[in-house]
């Protein structure tokens, strides 16, 4: 699963407000701040071996894929109930329908 796609629905002011408790964005904010916490502790040190040495990586990820894959499937549910008012959507991908509700603030771009 690529976690990028989720984060323009998570990060637009209009979305965030309709689905801020439906999809638990505080639950993305914390996953996707964990990752660069991770990320900044590998860039210190590019070698392979040296994850070993950062504490609890394996439980960190562990715990923020199921997380994620939770986020998946309300946000899943959330874009089937968008299709069922604009049926059009059901022929994007979600990926794009993802990007186009994103961009729901500037009107021209839907």
């Amino acid at each position: 699963m690529n976690y990028l796609y989720l984060w323009p629905i998570f990060n637009s002011c209009n979305i965030q407000e309709e689905v801020k408790e439906l999809l638990d964005a505080d639950a993305f904010i914390k996953v996707d701040e964990k990752w660069k916490e991770i990320m900044s502790k590998v860039a210190k040190d590019l070698h392979v071996l040296k994850l070993s040495d950062i504490a609890g990586l394996e439980r960190d990820l562990k715990g923020s894929l199921k997380t994620l894959e939770t986020l998946q499937k309300k946000l899943g549910a959330y874009l089937e109930e968008k299709q069922k008012y604009f049926p059009r959507f059901y022929f994007l991908p979600n990926e794009d329908l993802i990007e186009i509700l994103g961009d729901s603030n500037k009107p021209k771009l839907v």
